[in-house]
């Protein structure tokens, strides 16, 4: 056989490999989406119509976006063991079921007590999906694909990101909050039964043979050093981004600079996009670097740290600059590229079995770190309530508010490099999955 008939039959092999494999990849891919879309979208781009709608403080507000993070930063580790001695095919059904409710109920509410309870059933649900996706793909690839693969799937669901970027905002303002969120629902409703239907003819909704004990799984996990330094800043890294991004980014820009809500709205989106390329590349970048992870890592923190500090100068008295805040949040969208490197590093530092507590482990606390910085953002928010101009539409916060919620942000990422900085490199990714 030549080479040229030879790359041809390896695409055949690969195909026809995945060919069970990929429906039900797309189609947990496609349920993330909608969770990302819940996660990004309330209270970012919706912020003022809530504040106003509801009669809410920026707390009040901020604490419908952290309600969901502090149930998905508290189920995590749940969610891991239970996936590694339940099958993902369960979990990931019963969390789709639960955030298809929430989707529902949460733009029917009227009373700020039950807008709380749904967005809690949102989380819950969300909750359940990234864990269950990576011990997925974990289950359904060669461990060679595992970084590549991880890293198209969360591309792909961080489209849901995206839908909740301008495309919510400009929905919304067509037919109101309400009706486009009600439709989100309607259409994650029907996407969790065609999972349940695709997942039962894969038979993926059985309990795995060799299911272990709860205490030996959180022991192992609990005993990884390594795991205990990698987790700080992997969740410095994304609760930075994700609070730019998802709480307050949109509301920055028109606070301090009187950007129109659609031309606000439009630059999240394309903060999104960026930090969607980057998740999509990172899988070739760690292979391209021979899976050097810290030099990767590092990177990313700087990346992070020059950003935030470019945002604090940008928004101070004498050199307040839309294009500096601009420039710095694309920045920090560009260094959330590390995110799916934090989690294919905890492949090598773990085995297989306990894939599942050691990321629900990382991602709950680096959730309810997200949960904390997004509530403490609107919380300094309040602390400037008698600065802020009342509108009929908004209020309208001061800048130096803003500045106070980034320099936090700066001192979280110096309380991180440390650690990172006596990171050790994991084996590879196809070195620890070897038998899987």
């Amino acid at each position: 056989m030549n080479a040229g008939s030879e790359y041809p039959d390896r695409i055949r092999v690969f195909m026809t490999r995945y060919r069970t494999a990929f429906p039900i990849l797309l189609s947990l891919t496609s349920l993330y989406f909608f969770a990302y879309f819940q996660r990004i979208g309330i209270p970012g781009m919706i912020f003022d119509e809530l504040q106003i709608d509801l009669g809410l403080t920026a707390s009040g507000v901020t604490l419908l976006g952290a309600m969901y993070l502090y149930v998905y930063g508290g189920m995590q580790l749940f969610v891991g063991l239970l996936s590694d001695r339940h099958g993902f095919g369960r979990v990931f059904l019963v969390g789709s079921a639960a955030l298809t409710a929430g989707s529902l109920v949460f733009p029917l509410c009227h009373q700020p007590l039950l807008l709380y309870g749904a967005r809690a059933l949102v989380g819950f649900g969300g909750s359940l999906l990234f864990i269950c996706l990576v011990k997925g793909i974990n289950h359904l690839t060669a461990p060679r694909h595992f970084a590549i693969m991880l890293s198209l799937a969360q591309f792909l669901g961080f489209f849901g990101g995206l839908a909740a970027t301008y495309p919510l905002a400009a929905l919304s303002h067509a037919v109101g909050w309400r009706r486009a969120l009600l439709l989100a629902g309607l259409i994650t409703a029907v996407l969790t039964v065609g999972l349940w239907r695709v997942l039962r003819r894969a038979k993926l909704l059985e309990v795995p043979s060799r299911a272990q004990v709860v205490e030996h799984l959180m022991g192992q996990v609990l005993r990884n050093r390594e795991l205990w330094k990698i987790m700080p800043a992997c969740a410095v890294n994304f609760a930075i981004y994700f609070v730019a991004q998802a709480t307050i980014g949109k509301k920055l820009l028109a606070d301090c600079f009187q950007m129109t809500p659609q031309d606000s709205s439009a630059f999240m989106f394309i903060m999104l996009l960026i930090s969607m390329v980057g998740t999509l590349l990172s899988g070739f970048i760690l292979k391209l670097c021979h899976n050097r992870f810290k030099v990767i890592l590092i990177t990313g923190w700087f990346m992070l740290a020059i950003s935030c500090g470019g945002l604090v100068l940008a928004l101070s008295p004498g050199l307040h600059s839309a294009t500096g805040v601009k420039a710095c949040y694309l920045g920090l969208a560009a260094a959330s590229f590390v995110g799916p490197i934090y989690t294919a590093g905890v492949t090598g530092m773990v085995a297989s079995e306990t894939l599942g507590t050691a990321v629900g482990f990382m991602n709950g606390a680096l959730y309810v770190l997200i949960a904390v910085l997004a509530n403490g953002s609107g919380l300094i928010l309040d602390l400037y309530r008698n600065e802020a101009v009342r509108t009929p539409t908004a209020w309208i916060y001061p800048m130096a508010a803003y500045r106070w919620i980034f320099i936090v942000c700066l001192g979280l990422c110096a309380m991180a490099l440390p650690l990172l900085l006596r990171f050790r490199e994991p084996r590879t990714t196809e070195g620890a999955r070897g038998g899987a």
